[in-house]
Order: structure tokens, then sequence, then C-alpha cells
């Protein structure tokens, strides 16, 4: 599944979402629209990624927070960013970096603040090795900034990660890693073989 929205009941944990998320997903849970540390905490550092690799870009809506760090992921090996590209977001700055190494910085669009604003930020490897932001205040984003990767990274999976910075709990709205569910055909008055084949002539 590509595009979560966290407006599930209160309290939902992101491991009764979805069992394709991982990483902390036992203690994220959703409040008031927005999925955050589990009991709330105004410190959480937390990250979970999609167990579901192929992912170019990924877009997540974040919650405001002043002095809050976060970070969106993709092409990672392992979900963290420890490696793979990420952009941090903190106040009006993005920085953009591969394998943990620093690439690019830029202002936000839009005159957007995530100390008093949601921001929505895409980070996606374009054709050609082109790592390419945008972001801004949500459903209004823009070119941000960017860098070409020589040698990029190739498959890997997309997540968040946020760090509070003690004023508000830090959370996420969506998430969207792109990766479109597969779509199986069954043809219950066929042979299956057949009707597998139809569906590959369909699709």
């Amino acid at each position: 599944m590509a595009l979560f929205t966290f407006n599930q009941a209160n309290g939902t944990l992101l491991s009764a979402i979805s069992a394709t998320w991982a990483g902390d997903t036992g203690t994220l849970e959703v409040q008031s629209s927005k999925l955050q540390a589990s009991g709330g905490n105004a410190f959480a550092s937390k990250t979970a990624y999609l167990n579901e690799s192929g992912s170019t870009y990924a877009i997540a809506k974040f919650t405001a927070g002043t002095s809050n760090d976060y970070r969106i992921i993709i092409c990672s090996s392992d979900g963290t960013f420890n490696n793979g590209y990420y952009c941090k977001i903190t106040t009006t700055t993005g920085t953009v970096y591969r394998n943990g190494v620093f690439q690019t910085s830029f202002t936000l669009p839009g005159s957007v603040s995530i100390d008093s604003s949601n921001v929505e930020i895409k980070l996606e490897k374009a054709s050609g090795g082109v790592i390419n932001v945008y972001a801004g205040p949500v459903g209004s984003t823009s070119f941000g900034g960017g860098f070409t990767d020589g040698s990029p990274i190739s498959g890997g999976f997309s997540g968040f990660y946020f760090n509070g910075g003690g004023s508000t709990t830090p959370g996420v709205i969506s998430f969207d890693n792109g990766v479109a569910a597969s779509t199986v055909y069954e043809f219950a008055s066929f042979n299956r073989g057949v009707g597998r084949g139809i569906a590959r002539g369909i699709a």
C-alpha cells in the first residue's frame, strides 16, 4: 500500500494499522489525526519505515513544533537514515544527505517554518541520479533543492524519523512511499491458470 493517512481512532498503534511497517511500530500511536510517540513525549525520538523495496520517492506531512527535527528517507537498505538518502527539516531549513554525508541545503519554500506550521515534503530519486526535494506548507509544495549523485543508490526502503525539540510532541500526519499495491485477478468460473493468463493480458 502506498499512502497512509493517520486518522484512525486515538490510541491505534502503527503496528495495528499495517504489518508492512517496521521500526518503532509498537510505540507509535494515532492521536488527533497524527502519528506520534505513545502517550505523548515532546522529546520523543522515533523511526519507522515501510518494508517494501523499490520506492523512488516518499512524501510526508509533519506537524509543527519548535526545534523539532524531521527526516524523510528513501533508498535505505535498513529503513533508517544511516544509509540511503534523507532530507532533514528544522525551522526553515532543509538539508539533504547521502549515506549520512551532507550534500546540499536550502530554505524551505513558501516562507514556511516547521516551528509554527505543518510542513509537507517530498524526497525523490529522479532519472540520471538526480535527487530532488519539494517542500512547503501542506498542500502547496514547490522545488526546494537537490543534487546529482554520480553513483546513485538503488533499491531500499522509505520511511521517516523524528526527534522532538521539547516544545510539542512531534508527529506525522501522512506518509506515501509511492509503491502501488499489486492487484491479483481471480476468475472463479475459469481454470486458475487460464484466469491468470487473461489477467496478464489485461495488465
